[in-house]
């Protein structure tokens, strides 16, 4: 009896760690959309850190049972120190889409002189909040902007452990390693997120608010 009571007690144990720790959630980016850019609020204070942009990026729940999704956080390790940071919620200005054939949130990420919109910008975190939870393959879509803990373009190559960590209500991690392109840091060094409101006249002519 006892023996059986050992296996059960290691069935249980077993069970434990890998609903604890396997994976429920794929994570998945384009490269292309991905930007380190430095952050800048006309109307706040702290201004200039450089932070981590992903854009059009997709949460699929892999598992086979109803997932909830907390929060999403980027972790990272600098200087010897752990740092984690959720997403800014972005101030959105609205571009007309002749596509789409209605006016649609965007931002705006200058690279030098050059003022790129980015369509059908989605705060995450504000996806986030319309979905209690992801039904097994549902696909949560968002972009987010991650303010990391320092303002320069040359602690970016310091970088260790970067990773996206996916966090349930029950407090389930899910962690995603992302592996840093020479080409994101490149346009860091003149990419800025300007986090500030616009209208769109629909010529194309933008008016910062």
């Amino acid at each position: 009896m006892e023996i059986v009571g050992i296996i059960i007690a290691l069935i249980m144990l077993l069970y434990f760690l890998w609903d604890r720790y396997a994976t429920r959630f794929k994570f998945e980016i384009n490269s292309q959309n991905t930007l380190f850019a430095r952050f800048v609020c006309p109307h706040h204070k702290k201004n200039g850190k450089i932070g981590l942009a992903f854009y059009g990026l997709k949460i699929v729940n892999i598992s086979k049972k109803n997932l909830s999704i907390k929060e999403v956080l980027v972790r990272y390790t600098l200087g010897g120190s752990e740092f984690t940071t959720e997403s800014h919620v972005l101030l959105t200005g609205t571009i007309y889409s002749p596509l789409e054939k209605k006016d649609i949130n965007a931002i705006i990420v200058k690279v030098g002189t050059d003022d790129i919109v980015l369509m059908n910008w989605d705060n995450l975190r504000t996806e986030i909040g319309k979905h209690k939870f992801l039904s097994p393959g549902e696909v949560l879509s968002g972009s987010a902007f991650f303010a990391l803990d320092f303002d320069t373009t040359e602690a970016i190559s310091k970088l260790e452990k970067l990773k996206i960590v996916i966090v349930d209500y029950s407090g389930k991690e899910t962690l995603h390693p992302i592996s840093i392109e020479d080409e994101w840091i490149r346009r860091a060094e003149q990419a800025v997120v300007e986090n500030r409101s616009f209208t769109n006249d629909g010529n194309g002519q933008i008016k910062f608010v």
